[in-house]
């Protein structure tokens, strides 16, 4: 992994351009996302996440499981801090934790969270104020909690509640669900995030739990966890609760966002859920076009994960390669920061996936529908209405046609390198808005792989 991670200067990736691209910089070091005003709602059209003030909010999310449950709270404040500054305004924690900690389901001071083990009608004080309490550092930090009432594990087994909740009924469940309701409905930063992981053969013990929150609190979104490769609609969508969409789903992303992005009538939807970094055959070129291509196909947001962050240093799936605190500047979580960075800097909600390759007409690559591939070559681009603006991502080195006529004006046309932040504007832009044009990234990104984000902007 070493030699996709290295440092290339400055100097030296400008010179590798060979006279096609001239050099054009930008910081690196990526500010903080600006605070939204929490609770989420809806856009009118029913396709946007926005917050208090009608501004739509892109989902830049971390995978943060274990965040209530393992570290101390010095250390969840130090994660969280550390993910404000590089521009997540998300994280994805189970609010009971079942498995994937030294100590499950105490906390890191030995709390409970039910008095009687397992029960959900004895819900545990001195638990639930540690919670609140973490709650309440993520709001200070703009960051909004997607948070899991009542995970249910993978295939309903130990990783999760589903046999407490077999055992507990829907009553115990439904009363649990309103002491959640009653308890958090002031609490602006949550969008609750309902199953997990597991397809039961009836809703009835997640709607339990999900309507006994509703009971009591009108005022946050509902998603659904599904299990992988499905979507909260597939498994919900004909549930009440559900108010968010998003996808469950592994390296190959765009197949199963752009289903649910295209859903009519329109739900806000998101990435959740795909591969994390240090798991499977995940290489940070993966990791990298698992949330470009989706956030192109037309996600509103996406969750990224790293282990051992997930579970903070506890029980792993795989063998973590590091501590969750080395994990927070690993290479995954700096791509994830220039991806939004790169995004905010634009008219992200305006941006349309263009299915139809009116844009790039060539030289896209192949379109896959198996999730689990980790070969495919299909470059994803989103373009606005107005014709001022494309971004097409591109997992390899390749040529591609682009159809300048569909821009409204001259077109000043950069490679943006998803590994370091810089750009550089392609040799000869501005272009006139007539004929075709191919491009052809002429070296590898600053990291040595081979993918790159072809910028078209009008006025810029």
């Amino acid at each position: 992994m070493s030699s996709l991670m290295k440092n290339v200067s400055t100097a030296f990736a400008i010179l590798g351009l060979a006279g096609l691209m001239t050099a054009c910089s930008t910081p690196t070091q990526q500010s903080p996302t600006t605070r939204a005003a929490f609770p989420l709602n809806v856009s009118a059209d029913g396709k946007h996440l926005i917050d208090q003030d009608g501004v739509p909010f892109l989902i830049q999310g971390d995978a943060a499981w274990s965040l209530i449950a393992s570290p101390t709270e010095s250390g969840a404040r130090q994660y969280l801090e550390n993910r404000r500054l590089k521009g997540f305004n998300a994280v994805l924690v189970n609010l009971l934790e079942h498995k994937f900690t030294a100590h499950a389901p105490a906390d890191a001071a030995g709390d409970q969270p039910f008095t009687a083990a397992g029960d959900f009608s004895t819900p545990n004080e001195a638990y639930f104020r540690h919670v609140d309490r973490i709650l309440e550092e993520a709001d200070a930090k703009g960051i909004l909690v997607m948070l899991a009432p009542a995970y249910l594990g993978f295939e309903g087994g130990d990783e999760g509640w589903y046999q407490e909740m077999v055992a507990n009924g829907e009553t115990s469940l439904r009363d649990y669900g309103r002491y959640l309701g009653a308890r958090y409905k002031d609490r602006p930063n949550i969008l609750w995030v309902n199953g997990g992981d597991y397809r039961p053969s009836s809703n009835a013990l997640v709607n339990a739990v999900a309507l006994g929150i509703l009971d009591e609190d009108p005022n946050h979104l509902h998603t659904g966890h599904c299990d992988r490769g499905h979507s909260a609609a597939d498994c919900f969508g004909s549930e009440p609760w559900l108010t968010v969409d998003s996808s469950y789903t592994s390296y190959v992303t765009y197949d199963q966002v752009s289903r649910e992005a295209a859903h009519v009538p329109a739900r806000p939807s998101f990435l959740l859920e795909a591969i994390y970094e240090n798991e499977g055959e995940a290489t940070p070129v993966l990791i990298r076009s698992q949330a470009y291509r989706a956030l192109l196909a037309g996600a509103q947001g996406q969750t990224f994960g790293n282990d051992p962050i997930w579970s903070f240093d506890g029980p792993s799936l795989y063998p973590p390669p590091y501590s969750w605190q080395t994990a927070m500047d690993a290479q995954g979580s700096r791509d994830m920061a220039r991806l939004g960075a790169l995004l905010r800097d634009r008219a992200w909600a305006e941006l349309v996936p263009d299915r139809d390759h009116a844009v790039v007409t060539s030289g896209y690559g192949t379109y896959a529908t198996d999730a689990s591939r980790t070969d495919d070559d299909y470059a994803t681009t989103s373009r606005t209405a107005d014709g001022t603006l494309s971004l097409t991502y591109l997992p390899t080195r390749r040529t591609v046609t682009v159809d300048l006529t569909r821009f409204s004006g001259q077109v000043t046309a950069k490679w943006y390198d998803p590994t370091n932040g810089d750009y550089a504007t392609i040799s000869g832009s501005p272009f006139e808005a007539v004929g075709s044009r191919q491009f052809t990234p002429t070296r590898d990104n600053s990291a040595g792989d081979g993918d790159w984000v072809l910028v078209l902007e009008v006025g810029s």
